[in-house]
């Protein structure tokens, strides 16, 4: 994303009022083994702020939407990549990441860690329309609540 945000808005002419970020969950990922991150943490980290101040040249509004939980039983390894891993404490490192930036820079964060059951996910990584609808549901009454949208 942090390599597409810039041209992506610049080529759409776009000024957006209000951008939300839903990054990190394949950041999280690991191929073979717990070193070895496809994200190390620290690069996660500086990503991030990175994608903070590109966003800040279209908005002032930004938020994050934190991470869910997967199911390692179908993550531990994915079925299409045997190579990769995705497990539970991996995700909530990253989540941390992203919920410590947004504080740091007074933005809004969703957190999803706890929302989605593993039968609300597809593949146990992608959410289903359950979870998708779960998802949604959650961030629209934050953005309501918090008076982001009307």
């Amino acid at each position: 994303m942090l390599i597409r945000f810039n041209p992506e808005c610049l080529a759409r002419n776009r000024h957006p009022q209000t951008i939300i970020f839903a990054i990190g969950i394949n950041d999280s990922q690991y191929i073979n083994a717990t070193d070895n991150p496809r994200t190390p943490i620290e690069k996660f980290q500086n990503n991030l702020v990175e994608l903070i101040n590109q966003a800040k040249n279209f908005s002032e509004k930004i938020l994050f939407v934190g991470l869910t939980k997967i199911d390692e039983a179908k993550t531990m390894p994915v079925p299409w990549s045997p190579e990769k891993f995705y497990s539970n404490d991996n995700v909530a490192k990253y989540n941390s990441v992203i919920k410590k930036i947004s504080g740091e820079y007074n933005l809004p964060f969703i957190d999803l860690l706890d929302l989605l059951e593993t039968n609300e996910l597809e593949d146990g990584l992608h959410p289903n329309s359950d979870g998708h609808k779960k998802m949604f549901l959650k961030v629209k009454e934050f953005l309501l609540s918090n008076k982001i949208v009307q």
